[in-house]
């Protein structure tokens, strides 16, 4: 968030899941980029090697949980990280 903004973060039980959420007010992620979000490489930082997004999701599938992403360009995105919860 460039010029500052609002992050929460949240955690909650759902059923047998875990619930990880993170929310900005930032940019939001162009749309011409969504369909890529979770492609190994893909990044559209000048620094960033675009192995993040693809790592997380490897991981939560790995474990039995799934990983989405929300964004609307100049009105901020969510990412919400599911995880089975320990018996």
């Amino acid at each position: 968030m460039p010029d500052g903004g609002l992050l929460v973060l949240e955690v909650r039980a759902d059923g047998d899941r875990a619930v990880v959420e993170v929310a900005d007010t930032g940019t939001g992620i162009p749309e011409s980029f969504k369909a890529r979000l979770f492609e190994p490489f893909a990044t559209t930082k000048p620094r960033g090697t675009g192995l993040g997004l693809a790592f997380v999701q490897q991981v939560a599938q790995e474990s039995g949980g799934d990983v989405g992403i929300e964004s609307r360009e100049g009105r901020g995105t969510t990412v919400r990280l599911r995880l089975r919860r320990p018996a």
